[in-house]
């Protein structure tokens, strides 16, 4: 047995009555001690010996793990000076253990408290020893500190993985080599009908695939396990559980690393491709509704880009569906005809809460124009896109009924007026000139019924101021003579007359319509407004204003200083609104009301410049 003298040296135990060595003997005997010193001075481990509770040894590593700097701030001390309080006791058992059973050896973990106070976790390994003949306890002693840590954070680590994959809320296997599942989760006996105890180490994945889908999940099983690069992780099957209901599960699978294991998620997404089913069948019932509607039915993005057009769409375009599709909808919109509605277009100004209700004019198969009474608004697609619809009914038939019908309003319009003009009002200029004659004569006879005369006369007089009055009123405006233009400048002094206001009228000097419908009908969008702004804005300053732009266009424009129109009413100064609309959309023009930002109100009307023509006559 190997003990320890004064020099802390290994040295033989031997009796006084033993007789020395001889000198070869001694030379291998010191050997022998050296290399048991240099081994236990350099071990990582740290070696205590203690004897009736006192440190007796301690190499290297011991001095080190206590913090100390000098073998003498450790030898001679007490072993429990450097041991916790509450190991005190199971150390005091341990030492009488092995002072009493020299054959046993005990391992235990525990903790040491070093010179500086702190305290460490260590691992303790400890037997009996002779030194000098004195029982004691051998000790090896080695920091496990950063193992207890370890282990903290591994346990920490496991029981974190572990309550996920008991509480998350998809279904976790765990698979062997063998294809026999090894753990499964709650969501998993759920999924299967099946007790943890009724599957782990009992059953097989394969028990639970559909047989049609069974060769494809074996074959990426076993190739998994030779090389998984070229195995795809997802896999979508029929999966059936305890009571063969089937359901279609979405799977993910790895190997875990390292191992022959593979760990397996499996979605339920039975409720989403059922959805999916029902979605695709209403898809195709709408699409089939809307690719047989007569009506047209047009889709773009916000940035104009078309995305969707249906059969009566590119019917009336005469295009085919990948050429509209390659197109923007403003190249579809005639941007002349449609000035307001083009502007929105390219300005995206387009609110998500309203729907619009607007008049728009394409160009169709044959080259003639197509007028589309349109309802738009806007709609989510793809989660946060966002794209317009439009619903477009061609209006071109009942827009020439309309017109026709106002021709014929006006034709009999016109043809009262010029009766009265033509007829009604020379007869009573006649009769009127005969009273006068009846008057003289009964005057010159001193006859009291020349009273009467006068008074027919005066009568006659007024009829004949009204009959023009009601040619005024049926033809305000005169295409034979100075026409638009004469009619709008005489409705400014007018109103500067009757209301002592500042009315002007302005235009470019060379403009003449060739339309009487349209001429007259601007006549009374202009005649409309101002009389709005006089009696409802109370302004005091209206200017009437007919100019074209750069492209020929023409605008008609009445614009005040009053207090603002309300773009909305109940009252007759909306109706006079809505019939300002109407007449515009009659003549196929482009109307808008808004409020200065200065105060007042402007009304435009955007005329195509097809109505027009340049007239060598002067116009006022």
């Amino acid at each position: 047995m190997i003990s320890i003298d004064d020099h802390n040296k290994p040295s033989a135990t031997r009796d006084e009555t033993t007789p020395p060595p001889d000198p070869l003997s001694a030379e291998m005997y010191r050997k022998t001690a050296d290399f048991y010193t240099k081994l236990i001075q350099t071990s990582p481990d740290a070696i205590f010996i203690y004897v009736d509770e006192k440190i007796v040894f301690a190499n290297r590593s011991a001095i080190e793990i206590l913090g100390a700097q000098h073998e003498h701030q450790v030898l001679g001390k007490a072993v429990f000076d450097f041991v916790p309080r509450e190991s005190h006791e199971r150390l005091r058992k341990g030492i009488w253990k092995i002072i009493h059973d020299r054959d046993a050896h005990l391992t235990t973990d525990d903790k040491i408290i070093r010179l500086d106070g702190t305290i460490i976790d260590i691992e303790i390994s400890s037997s009996f020893f002779s030194y000098d003949g004195a029982n004691g306890v051998l000790a090896f002693l080695r920091n496990s500190t950063k193992r207890k840590a370890a282990e903290a954070r591994l346990r920490e680590s496991e029981n974190k993985y572990r309550t996920i994959f008991e509480t998350t809320g998809t279904a976790m296997i765990f698979i062997e080599n063998d294809t026999t599942i090894s753990l499964i989760n709650h969501e998993s006996e759920k999924m299967c009908g099946l007790q943890k105890s009724d599957v782990e180490g009992k059953m097989s994945w394969t028990e639970f695939v559909a047989d049609a889908d069974l060769p494809r999940l074996l074959k990426a099983h076993e190739l998994r396990r030779i090389d998984e690069s070229t195995v795809p992780r997802n896999h979508e099957f029929r999966f059936h559980d305890r009571g063969g209901n089937f359901r279609n599960v979405y799977l993910t699978v790895s190997l875990i690393p390292e191992t022959n294991q593979s760990v397996a998620s499996l979605i339920d997404i039975t409720d989403i491709r059922r959805a999916e089913g029902a979605l695709a069948a209403s898809e195709a019932r709408y699409r089939l509704l809307a690719e047989n509607a007569r009506d047209i039915i047009i889709a773009y993005k916000l940035d104009g880009n078309i995305t969707y057009i249906n059969n009566a769409g590119c019917g009336v375009i005469g295009k085919s569906r990948d050429e509209i599709l390659s197109m923007r909808v403003t190249d579809l919109i005639q941007s002349n005809k449609n000035h307001i509605l083009h502007r929105a277009l390219m300005g995206k100004k387009i609110d998500e809460n309203r729907v619009y209700f607007n008049k728009a004019q394409i160009t169709g198969s044959d080259g003639t124009t197509v007028q589309l009474e349109t309802i738009s608004n806007l709609i989510k697609v793809d989660n946060d896109s966002r794209e317009v619809l439009v619903i477009a009914r061609d209006i071109t038939e009942r827009k020439k009924l309309e017109r026709e019908i106002i021709n014929i309003s006006e034709r009999i319009r016109l043809q009262v007026g010029r009766d009265l003009h033509d007829d009604l009002s020379p007869h009573l200029i006649g009769i009127e000139a005969l009273a006068e004659v009846l008057k003289i004569k009964l005057e010159d006879k001193s006859a009291p019924e020349s009273y009467d005369a006068e008074k027919i006369k005066y009568l006659i007089n007024e009829a004949i101021t009204k009959t023009r009055r009601l040619i005024q009123g049926l033809c305000p405006v005169d295409i034979d003579s100075k026409g638009l233009t004469s009619a709008l400048y005489n409705l400014s002094k007018r109103i500067s007359s009757l209301y002592g206001i500042r009315c002007v009228f302005s235009c470019d000097n060379y403009t003449a319509i060739q339309d009487n419908i349209l001429a007259t009908s601007l006549y009374y969008i202009a005649q409309e407004a101002t009389y709005n702004a006089v009696k409802h804005a109370r302004a005091r300053n209206i200017v009437i204003t007919l100019y074209p732009d750069n492209d020929g266009n023409y605008t008609l424009k009445v614009e005040d200083d009053g207090i603002g129109i309300p773009l909305a009413s109940s009252s007759s100064k909306g109706m006079g609104l809505q019939i300002m609309r109407y007449r515009a959309e009659i003549i196929n023009s482009s109307f808008e009301i808004k409020k200065k930002k200065t105060g007042g109100t402007v009304v435009s009307c955007f005329i195509p410049d097809t109505y027009f023509k340049k007239d060598t006559g002067d116009n006022q």
